[in-house]
């Protein structure tokens, strides 16, 4: 069975998507997010965690506020390209991937061996309300 009736297309005028989160005051230019700072009464609890959030916390943003594989949610290009060289570096010197955390210890040790500069927060971890260990991979 064939339908002879020609297809009927809208002519509704194209209008690009503007405004939004991340448009800029004009709503044509979009604008880079600003990295949240890290919730440190949190993160200073925690004694190990993967690679990209140490990465993060390294470069003194908050993991949550990031996503790891979308540049725009940096503030800047050069941030993402210098959070990928730590996270690529901290997998390659403790054999870690994303589901196995590195102990915040080990990785200031490391850091201080290479000369990495860390927040003063991160070297400051706080005991965790009940005493043992947290991880956060």
């Amino acid at each position: 069975m064939s339908n002879d009736k020609p297809l009927r297309v809208s002519k509704a005028p194209f209008k690009p998507v503007s405004g939004g989160a991340r448009s800029g005051p004009d709503g044509d230019q979009p604008t880079r997010p600003t990295a949240k700072p890290p919730r440190w009464a949190y993160w200073q609890r925690i004694k190990s965690a993967s690679p990209w959030k140490l990465a993060a916390l390294s470069l003194g943003i908050e993991p949550a506020s990031i996503d790891a594989d979308d540049a725009a949610t940096f503030p800047a290009a050069a941030t993402f390209g210098r959070f990928n060289l730590i996270t690529e570096a901290i997998k390659r010197r403790f054999g870690a991937d994303d589901r196995h955390g590195v102990s915040l210890a080990e990785f200031i040790a490391w850091a201080d061996s290479i000369s990495l500069q860390l927040p003063p927060e991160l070297r400051a971890p706080a005991a965790a309300p009940d005493g043992r260990p947290n991880s956060c991979a």
